[in-house]
């Protein structure tokens, strides 16, 4: 892997890390290769953000429902019935994918310029894109889980070019 694709999977394991470890209170590890070949498409979630401008391109999560119910509770707190409302793992994982896909971006561009995210996408089952089109991606582990975090779009490629 050359230098500049070094520091484009950089910027994304560090979005995610912080994002992680701050909203949800959880310390991030990078995954081993054997937990994410492992990984099937049975009780994952994902969530895919667009990046709008000034680049072009998408953020997606993807997790197992176990990793999303721990995020979740981290975040909202502990629930008193052990119930949450329908779709709420859902929302957590686009609330912390949009704060990941910020963070992500605000480094890659001049500290004076803007982005625009689009609006989160999110289901179960496997990822609606393949990984072959990926730019970068990471696999993390959280307390035993893990999550991959992947970034699509040509516009990155700039970001891996020599």
């Amino acid at each position: 892997m050359d230098q500049k694709n070094d520091s484009l999977k950089s910027a994304l394991l560090e979005a995610v890390s912080r994002v992680l470890e701050n909203m949800a209170f959880e310390e991030v590890e990078l995954a081993d290769e054997i937990s994410v070949t492992n990984l099937k498409a049975d009780g994952k979630l994902w969530a895919i953000l667009p990046i709008l401008e000034p680049l072009s391109g998408e953020v997606i999560l993807s997790l197992s429902l176990e990793c999303a119910r721990r995020i979740t509770e981290n975040i909202y707190g502990t629930i008193e019935d052990g119930k949450l409302e329908k779709g709420a793992h859902l929302d957590a994982l686009a609330e912390i994918l949009n704060s990941i896909a910020g963070r992500f971006v605000h480094t890659l561009i001049p500290s004076n310029q803007g982005f625009d995210l689009g609006l989160p996408k999110t289901g179960k089952g496997a990822i609606p894109v393949t990984l072959s089109k990926a730019v970068t991606s990471v696999s993390i582990n959280i307390s035993g889980h893990v999550i991959i975090a992947i970034v699509i779009g040509e516009d990155f490629r700039s970001f891996t070019q020599p």
